[in-house]
């Protein structure tokens, strides 16, 4: 029944909504209902997107650390080919991204990137964007001045958080 939703935008809607969620107070329904207002949400869509998926991802998020850090954080880094793939060249190449969240207990900080794509096991997105998170580890340390200690996947699609670094 969701053939004709376009992957692309259905991405975009969730990151919009995780967005806006307040961290600091649990989500309930009335503020889900405010949020697909805000950001006016296509009906096709909210039979995919509901309130009890986008909990379920803030619960799972809410396990790891309090704080947010930051939310949609753009970043653009010459890292040395070296570096990243280790071996060849010290050439820089320019990584640039947009990381979803960075999160914090206070001691420790977490990279989380939300995914949309469809896998039937988590170690199938491990393997797809482990390459990606590390890039993106490395280059919000160098930009923040602040260690990583870990990335995350938020896997819309399995509704679980999935740790990659």
């Amino acid at each position: 029944k969701n053939d004709n939703i376009d992957k692309g935008k259905l991405g975009t809607a969730y990151h919009k909504i995780m967005e806006q969620i307040d961290w600091d107070k649990p989500l309930n329904r009335e503020e889900f209902a405010k949020i697909l207002d805000k950001i006016n949400l296509p009906e096709e869509y909210k039979n995919i997107i509901n309130f009890e998926k986008i909990a379920t991802c803030e619960n799972n998020i809410k396990e790891l650390g309090k704080i947010v850090v930051g939310r949609e954080i753009p970043f653009m880094s010459y890292i040395p080919y070296n570096q990243i793939f280790g071996k060849g060249t010290n050439k820089k190449i320019l990584v640039q991204g947009v990381a979803d969240m960075l999160l914090s207990d206070g001691k420790h900080n977490w990279l989380i990137d939300y995914k949309t794509t469809k896998a039937t096991h988590p170690d199938q997105l491990v393997e797809k964007y482990k390459v990606q998170l590390m890039l993106y580890q490395k280059c919000l340390q160098y930009a923040l001045g602040q260690k990583i200690d870990g990335a995350y996947i938020y896997s819309f699609a399995l509704d679980e958080l999935i740790r990659v670094l």
